[in-house]
């Protein structure tokens, strides 16, 4: 979780699967393809005074993900930038956005002769049912808090032994995963002035 602005500041957090603050408990599973909640994302647009579009224009956000089964003592890092589009506090009351600049992370780990990737699907209910009709972006309005789900899924990307070209590939096995949870870290930035 960071903020910026005072005396209303804009708040933005992050709540993994699995870590302390998510009522989703460790030990959940998916399979190569399949959607699932990843964690879920709040942010409240605060009213800070300032009528220019001043403060933070993105973030990165770190998701450590643990595979225990199959049990490779994988824990990786995914990294994905957000833009945050922070308006003006103005009396017409501009919403602000938070939506995705990276859906895929150039982390990737090996099973078997299989490459995979966590890639963002985007944003949905926060409860963890949704399943399709993902949104690329929050919005909030001035002096309101919007929370929604990060929906993810794993990919296969490559293969590390391809088979020959003149045999015939086999049918792509499915892969459950077992994921401890998703921890998260986040760090902002802000856009550099262009001359």
């Amino acid at each position: 979780m960071f903020s910026w602005g005072y005396p209303d500041p804009s708040i933005l957090a992050f709540d993994g699967v699995g870590s302390d603050d998510l009522d989703a408990q460790p030990g959940w599973t998916t399979e190569v393809g399949e959607s699932f909640q990843i964690g879920t994302i709040w942010y409240h647009n605060g009213i800070n005074g300032s009528t220019t579009a001043d403060g933070i224009t993105g973030v990165d956000l770190s998701i450590q993900l643990e595979i225990t089964n199959p049990d490779l003592g994988l824990t990786d890092e995914f990294t994905f930038e957000f833009g945050i589009l922070n308006t003006p506090n103005r009396w017409w009351k501009i919403p602000d956005y938070v939506f995705e600049e990276d859906f895929f992370s150039d982390t990737t780990f090996e099973i078997d002769d299989g490459i995979y990737t966590l890639r963002l699907l985007g944003f949905g209910d926060s409860d963890g049912s949704q399943t399709d009709g993902y949104s690329d972006y929050l919005k909030s309005h001035e002096g309101r808090t919007r929370h929604a789900g990060l929906y993810a899924q794993i990919d296969q990307v490559g293969q590390r032994n391809p088979p020959p070209t003149n045999q015939v590939p086999e049918s792509p096995v499915s892969t459950a995963f077992l994921l401890f949870g998703a921890v998260s870290a986040m760090s902002a930035y802000r856009q550099r002035s262009r001359r």
